[in-house]
């Protein structure tokens, strides 16, 4: 009686710490236990605490081997432990992935456990994502929409697998599933990169019109958001490629104005300049060309833009000014 008290203060002391955080010193006390009593009727629950504090702590090898041992002591216990979720998990979160991929297939193939199965499939589209294997994570991603449309992690499958087809150039899925989320979830933490990436795909399949509406949107709505100045950059080019140089001069303007310091600044700067002159704003043109060339002196775009402020004073009949440039 003795020994069975002196066990489950054993046992008990180690529990304890196990559930504080002190994961090292649950694993020494279930190490010390089954050394000390090999045949305790509370074999089977030290080895399953060894099991948790073995993968808490990312021992994978001796996790397996505890299992190994749970298992032949309490089968069914073991097969609800989930092993192989956990095992993937180790491996996952370590970057692993292609570790991490075996397990989670194994866990899906033995196990029909509804929060274990929904987990494994989703880390396994984002495993093979992660590996840049995109067929296989299409595969999983689709398996998981299917068999849990209202799943936690269903909205953001979704933007994976639409940036997937994004990738193949396959717009009209892409956008699909981008507006099914834009309908569906309108309150995800980066909507904003779902209506940026609509009028991206909109853009890249020439419908112009539509691609306006959701950039306009995107830059109304999130002004300081990185892709801002692109995005108002991107406009103008939509509106230069239409001749409607007007409208695309405004959208340059505020990215020299509102995005100084943005990568898209100096592009911008040149063609608002080319912009004017196309609308025959010759002295608009004239000064924002001469801002142009004074902020960007080396820029390999400054030999264009000499020639376009000689033109402009030749156009002028301002001989002395074209032959100064």
């Amino acid at each position: 009686e003795k020994a069975n008290l002196a066990e489950l203060a054993r046992y008990q002391t180690g529990l304890a710490y196990y559930e504080q955080g002190k994961i090292y010193e649950a694993r020494i006390i279930c190490e010390d236990f089954l050394e000390r009593y090999p045949e305790s009727k509370l074999t089977k629950d030290v080895c399953h605490l060894l099991v948790l504090a073995y993968l808490k702590q990312r021992k994978v090898d001796e996790a397996a081997q505890a299992y190994k041992d749970y298992s032949r002591l309490d089968p069914e216990g073991a097969r609800k432990l989930n092993i192989n979720f956990f095992m993937g998990e180790s491996f996952y979160e370590k970057g692993e992935y292609k570790e991490a991929i075996g397990f989670y297939q194994k866990q899906l193939a033995e196990s029909k456990e509804a929060e274990y199965t929904e987990k494994s499939l989703a880390r396994l589209g984002e495993s093979h994502f992660y590996l840049n294997d995109y067929a296989k994570a299409e595969e999983a991603y689709k398996e998981y929409l299917k068999t849990y449309p209202n799943g936690p992690s269903a909205p953001h499958f979704a933007f994976r697998l639409a940036y997937i087809f994004a990738t193949q150039n396959n717009y009209a899925s892409a956008l699909k599933l981008y507006k099914m989320i834009e309908e569906k979830f309108p309150k995800l933490e980066y909507i904003d990169n779902v209506i940026y990436n609509i009028g991206w795909c909109y853009s890249r399949s020439g419908e112009s019109g539509e691609a306006l509406a959701y950039f306009k949107k995107f830059i109304e709505s999130y002004p300081e958001n990185k892709l801002a100045p692109a995005t108002a950059y991107e406009i103008g080019n939509i509106y230069f490629n239409n001749r409607q140089y007007s409208q695309a001069a405004d959208y340059y303007k505020q990215v020299v104005e509102k995005y100084p310091q943005s990568e898209m600044a100096q592009a911008a700067s040149y063609r608002l300049g080319i912009s004017h002159l196309y609308s025959s704003k010759r002295d608009e043109a004239l000064n924002e060309l001469k801002v142009f060339l004074d902020n960007n002196p080396t820029s390999p775009l400054a030999v264009e833009v000499i020639n376009s402020i000689y033109n402009i004073y030749l156009n002028q009949k301002k001989y002395r000014e074209g032959i100064a440039t």
